[in-house]
């Protein structure tokens, strides 16, 4: 039986993040007969070999257990400002325990990966602001805002938290002050808004790939998320609802079913081109991507980012319960292969020595 570690992060108070998603991977695992634990990297005991887990059950609240070390890592920690943080990411540029991946979700990275290939052409023009370069900075915005409005956003952020619109006409000072009273200490994006609302309402497209247990990446579920229009965010977490994806190009956008299902192929192959550049150009391997897509008025897709930390309530909102169910099973049966075909890979974890 494999056993898979879901590590997460624990805030300072104890709480450990998507805990709710690592019990329905246990729920799902169990059927599998694969064991799914979760910790944080400050539970991992070295001395022991051994890890302090949280073990789930069908029932009840999950126990903390002295427990082996998993046979894999499924890498599920987001972004956070914190010392804790950084030990995470100290030991995972070492690769200190047995995973595929070894990769964070920063956005600037998958953009300057995916520039230099074919699918540049869908990418929105994205900068890297650099808050000590004042020069620079009122260069970048000039250009960017004679071009039309200015998505700001974190490097690093999820959940669409700290997103903005800076709009064309825009005074550069006042441009300035904004970035540097509110994104000062953040590695921030400027990205180059493209229109793709509709009436009093903006979508976007939320496209999940994922390994398989081959280790081919293959298209899981596809639905949209639509929000009103003043909110400029999607996020089902802030205000937004799910849309099937013929709704939302045969009703919202007028296209024909010949049409919509033309689109629709049209976005997995999309899909799976950006998950394979990125998955040759980056540091080590992916297990899946959450891709986040728009249509601008012409109907040609644009890729906002890629998640390697996906959500996947669209699906559970949408009633999709085959695309929700393989969106969990694919991650276990793909990293329980992967565990099988590198026996030899062992852990080697030994706590960060910084605080």
């Amino acid at each position: 039986m494999c056993t898979v570690g879901f590590l997460t992060y624990r805030r300072p108070g104890g709480r450990y993040d998507s805990l709710a998603y690592a019990r329905r991977l246990a729920d799902v695992g169990r059927r599998l007969g694969i064991t799914v634990v979760a910790f944080s990297v400050d539970d991992l005991l070295p001395e022991g070999g051994a890890v302090s887990a949280l073990r789930f059950t069908p029932h009840g609240a999950p126990r903390r257990q002295t427990l082996p070390l998993p046979d894999v890592v499924y890498d599920f920690v987001r972004h956070h400002p914190t010392a804790a943080f950084r030990r995470y990411a100290e030991a995972r540029r070492q690769a200190l325990w047995p995973s595929p991946s070894r990769l964070g979700s920063n956005k600037w990275t998958h953009y300057k990966a995916l520039r230099k290939t074919p699918l540049s052409r869908h990418l929105p023009e994205t900068v890297l602001w650099d808050a000590s370069d004042a020069r620079k900075t009122e260069k970048l915005l000039r250009r960017l805002l004679a071009g039309g409005d200015v998505v700001v956003k974190p490097a690093n952020g999820t959940g669409g938290r700290r997103i903005a619109l800076i709009r064309a006409g825009t005074p550069l000072s006042e441009a300035r002050v904004f970035l540097s009273r509110h994104y000062r200490r953040r590695k921030t994006l400027l990205q180059r808004y493209i229109p793709h609302a509709v009436g009093d309402f903006v979508y976007d497209i939320r496209l999940l790939v994922q390994k398989n247990a081959a280790g081919a990446w293959a298209p899981t579920g596809i639905g949209v998320r639509r929000n009103a229009r003043h909110a400029l965010v999607t996020n089902l977490a802030r205000g937004g609802r799910a849309v099937r994806l013929h709704e939302y190009l045969i009703n919202a956008r007028g296209f024909s079913t010949s049409e919509a299902e033309n689109i629709e192929a049209e976005l997995l192959t999309f899909g799976l081109q950006v998950a394979a550049h990125l998955d040759r150009s980056l540091e080590s391997s992916l297990v899946e991507l959450g891709l986040d897509l728009v249509l601008d008025p012409e109907g040609t897709p644009y890729l906002l980012e890629a998640n390697t930390k996906p959500d996947r309530k669209t699906f559970l909102r949408l009633g999709d319960r085959a695309a929700y169910g393989l969106a969990h099973a694919r991650p276990l049966l793909y990293l329980c292969a992967w565990a099988e075909n590198n026996a030899s890979t062992r852990w080697a974890y030994k706590k960060p020595s910084f605080q």
